[in-house]
C-alpha cells in the first residue's frame, strides 16, 4: 500500500530535497516516474522495516550500500535494537549524506568515550546551507542537555542569528536552540504566541512565496 500510494515517508528530508534539486520537479512527480531519475522507494522502505527487527547483520550489511536512505535506516536499526558497538560507525560521521551522519553523531553523543568527536560533526552542522539539515542538528544538541554543554557557543550563535529573523528556519531554528539554552540557565528572549505578536511569519499569499518562506531562501 505504501508503494502504491508512493508515500515518501521512508526518504528523510535532505534526500527529499536533493531529489527536487536534482531533477528540477516537485517530489510527488519524481516518485511517480515523471523525472529522469528516482529514488529506489522500494528499497528505502525494505530498509526503514529493518527498524524492530534486531537483525544486527542485515543492518550492517545496509551500511555498506551506496543507496543514503538505506545507510540512514541502517544506523537507526542498529541504534533502536541496542546494538552494543555503535562507537564502530564512527566513520560515518564524514558520510556524503546529512541523515547519516547527524544520526550517527546524535547517538556516538550519548557515550563520553566519542561526545567530542560527534558533537564536533553535529556544531559544523548548524551552518548547513539547508535550515532542515541544521535544524536536525540542532535538535540533536537540545535533546543531549547538559551532556552538549561543549556545544554552548555554537547555539548562542545560532540563537542570536536567527531569534529575531523572518521565516519557517529561523523560527524553528531559534525556538530549537532557545531551548537548548533555557535548558542550561542562560538568559533568551520569551516568545510571545499570542494573535499579532509577530512570533509567526505570515503566511505570503504567493505560492511562490511561500515556497521561499519555508525554504528560507
Amino acid at each position: 500500500e505504501r508503494l502504491k500510494l508512493r508515500d515518501p515517508g521512508a526518504i528523510p528530508e535532505d534526500e527529499m530535497w536533493r531529489w527536487v534539486r536534482k531533477e528540477g520537479k516537485p517530489l510527488h512527480d519524481i516518485l511517480l516516474g515523471r523525472s529522469d531519475h528516482q529514488p529506489d522507494l522500494q528499497a528505502a522502505w525494505r530498509a526503514a522495516d529493518q527498524v524492530g527487527r534486531l537483525d544486527f547483520a542485515g543492518a550492517l550489511e545496509l551500511l555498506k550500500s551506496a543507496d543514503p536512505n538505506e545507510r540512514y535506516w541502517a544506523v537507526i536499526a542498529l541504534r533502536s535494537g541496542g546494538y552494543e558497538h555503535g562507537e564502530q560507525l564512527a566513520g560515518y560521521l564524514d558520510d556524503i549524506s546529512a541523515s547519516v551522519r547527524i544520526e550517527v553523531a546524535d547517538w556516538l553523543a550519548r557515550e563520553k568515550g566519542s561526545r567530542k568527536r560527534a558533537l564536533d560533526r553535529l556544531t559544523r552542522e548548524l551552518t548547513h546551507e539547508d535550515w532542515w539539515v541544521a535544524l536536525r542538528a540542532c535538535r540533536a544538541i537540545e535533546l543531549l542537555g547538559e551532556d552538549a554543554r561543549e556545544a554552548l557557543p555554537f547555539m548562542k550563535k545560532l540563537y542570536a542569528k536567527n531569534r529575531n529573523r523572518k521565516g519557517d528556519g529561523p523560527f524553528y531554528l531559534a525556538f530549537s536552540s532557545g531551548a537548548f539554552l533555557d535548558g542550561l540557565g542562560e538568559k533568551t528572549e520569551p516568545w510571545d504566541f499570542a494573535p499579532g505578536a509577530g512570533a509567526f511569519t505570515p503566511e505570503p499569499k504567493k505560492k511562490q512565496d511561500r515556497d521561499r518562506a519555508r525554504i528560507g531562501r
